[in-house]
């Protein structure tokens, strides 16, 4: 967890308007298969962005979540040990900034806030709410092409939500960018697996 200890230091000042610890699930029921994707794709050295691709209510969320959980496990993967999953608030982020050098600053110092702590996990939810998914959004509200240096250097985990719709309208702007995800969909639960959930 964010501790009192980080809380109290400058960067604990800097990331606690911005991001916020991920609770957990204590049991989630199935998905274990899509986990230990995540999971792999988080222990890599390189490409280790998971992106997490599904409908609308498949339960994206829940399974950001299920992490959160299994993180906080003894049997976690040595390499993720000690690593906490955080959520980006991206509305905090874009307040106040009026101009694009505003909004640059502070996703730089946030980043690079969370990159020296070394051991925190970046959750976004939901793909769309970074902008840059369309031509027509407006620049001064585009994080995602300000993420995508830290997207390829592999320095900071990530892990995204996204549907569908989102990740075609990615690939019809740049879909470069979607190149530097492991790609992990989701689907509906069978009626056997939504009865035992």
């Amino acid at each position: 967890a964010i501790s009192e200890d980080q809380e109290d230091s400058d960067s604990g000042e800097k990331l606690s308007k911005y991001v916020r610890e991920v609770e957990p699930y204590e049991e989630l029921v199935g998905r274990n298969e899509e986990i230990g994707k995540i999971l792999r794709v988080l222990c890599r050295k390189q490409k280790n962005n998971a992106l997490i691709v599904g409908g609308r209510g498949v339960g994206k969320t829940a399974l950001a979540r299920g992490i959160s959980h299994v993180l906080q496990r003894e049997e976690v993967p040595a390499k993720l040990k000690e690593s906490i999953l955080i959520e980006l608030n991206i509305n905090a982020l874009l307040s106040g900034t009026q101009y694009r050098g505003d909004l640059e600053g502070r996703v730089q110092e946030v980043m690079e806030t969370i990159r020296d702590a070394g051991d925190m996990i970046v959750y976004i939810d939901e793909l769309r709410s970074l902008g840059g998914t369309s031509k027509t959004d407006d620049s001064s509200k585009d994080i995602l092409s300000l993420l995508i240096p830290y997207f390829k250097s592999s320095d900071i985990k990530f892990l995204l939500s996204a549907t569908p719709e989102d990740i075609k309208k990615l690939s019809n702007t740049d879909s470069g960018t979607l190149g530097l995800f492991r790609q992990i969909d989701i689907e509906e639960p069978s009626p056997e697996e939504a009865e035992t959930i």
